[in-house]
C-alpha cells in the first residue's frame, strides 16, 4: 500500500456559554479530538475511532468528521480513491464539552490540508458555523483561549479571543446520562423579560472585563445566568446544588457546560476540592458522574502534514 499523504489534526474541546454568554462565548479546554487521514492507493474509505464514543460513533458517511470531511472535498472537486481515517478522542459524546465542534472542525481542517489548501481559521470558523449553527464552541476550538463571537451585519461570525489568565484551570464533572443540544434547547422560552435580558447583558460585559483584566474575584458573580440555566434545571437533576457545591469548596465559578449536562468550574490550580465538592453534590441526588481537571487550551487547532 502506497502512501500518497498524511495530515494529523488535533482539536480541544470547549466549553460554551460560561453561564450569561448564551450562544456567544467559549472557553478551549486541554482534552482532545485528535485526526489522523492518509491517502493511499486502492479504492473506499475506512473509518476507525478509538476512546470517547467508539461504541457509538457511526463509521460511514454519516460520520461528523467524515461529512465535514468530504463538504470541502466535494465543494473543490477532490476525489481521493482511498482513505484511511483513524479518530482517537478524549472529548465526552452529548455532554456539552464541544465534541461536534471538534469533530466538525477537525473534519474540515484536514480536508482543507489534503486538497492542498491554506488552513485559515477564520474561514473554518465560518464553515462551522455554517454546519453548526452557532460559533461559540467552533471559535474556542479554533483559537483556544477565552472567545466572545458575534455576528456582523452581513451575516458573518466575528470574534475576540483573550488568553486565559495564569493560575486557573478547569474542573468538569461529567455525569454518566447523555443529553442532547436540541433537547437542551426545547426547553427554553421564545422570549425573556427585559429584566432578565438586562441582568445577563450586565454579567457578560463583567464576565468578559473580568477576564480580561485577570479580576477573577468576580467570576462567580458574572457567571451567574437567567437566560437559559433555569429552564434546563429540569434536564439536568441537581444543576443549583452542584454549581453552589463548588463554589462552597473554593470554585471562582460554576456553570452548566454548554448544553449541558456537564458542568464546569473555574478553579485555583492544583484545587481539586471543587471538583470532588460537585462529584458529591450529584451523587446525593442518584446521579453518577466522573471528575476531570483540566488545564485551559490558549492555542486551538493544530494541523500537521
Amino acid at each position: 500500500m502506497r502512501i500518497k499523504m498524511t495530515v494529523r489534526v488535533t482539536v480541544p474541546a470547549s466549553s460554551a456559554n460560561l453561564g450569561p454568554g448564551f450562544d456567544c462565548m467559549g472557553i478551549g479546554l486541554a482534552l482532545n479530538l485528535k485526526l489522523t487521514v492518509t491517502e493511499v492507493d486502492g479504492v473506499g474509505v475506512e473509518i476507525g475511532h478509538r476512546g470517547e464514543g467508539e461504541n457509538i460513533i457511526p463509521k460511514d458517511s454519516s460520520n461528523t468528521v467524515v461529512a465535514a470531511m468530504f463538504s470541502v472535498m466535494n465543494r473543490l472537486g477532490y476525489h481521493p480513491k482511498r482513505l484511511v481515517i483513524e479518530v482517537v478522542n478524549e472529548i465526552p459524546i452529548a455532554r456539552g464539552l464541544g465534541s461536534s465542534a471538534a469533530a466538525t472542525i477537525a473534519g474540515l481542517a484536514a480536508a482543507t490540508a489534503l486538497t492542498g489548501g491554506t488552513i485559515d481559521r477564520y474561514e473554518l470558523l465560518q464553515y462551522s458555523y455554517l454546519r453548526e449553527g452557532h460559533a461559540d464552541n467552533a471559535c474556542a476550538s479554533l483559537f483556544g483561549g477565552f472567545c466572545v463571537t458575534g455576528m456582523r451585519l452581513n451575516g458573518i461570525p466575528d470574534f475576540v479571543q483573550f488568553p486565559i489568565p495564569n493560575g486557573i484551570e478547569a474542573a468538569v464533572v461529567v455525569p454518566d446520562f447523555t443529553l442532547k443540544t436540541e433537547d437542551s434547547r426545547a426547553v427554553l422560552p421564545n422570549t425573556i423579560s427585559f429584566n432578565e435580558a438586562t441582568q445577563n447583558q450586565a454579567r457578560v460585559a463583567l464576565l468578559t472585563a473580568a477576564i480580561a483584566s485577570g479580576k477573577l474575584e468576580l467570576l462567580d458573580i458574572s457567571m451567574r445566568d437567567v437566560f437559559h440555566e433555569p429552564y434546563r434545571n429540569s434536564l439536568v437533576p441537581g444543576l443549583k446544588e452542584v454549581c453552589s457545591a463548588a463554589v462552597e469548596a473554593g470554585a471562582l465559578g460554576a456553570v452548566l457546560s454548554g448544553a449541558g449536562p456537564s458542568i464546569f468550574a473555574v478553579v485555583r490550580v492544583g484545587d481539586k476540592k471543587p471538583g470532588l465538592a460537585m462529584k458529591d453534590a450529584w451523587q446525593s441526588f442518584g446521579v453518577g458522574s466522573r471528575f476531570m481537571q483540566l488545564a485551559f487550551d490558549n492555542i486551538g487547532l493544530r494541523v500537521d502534514n
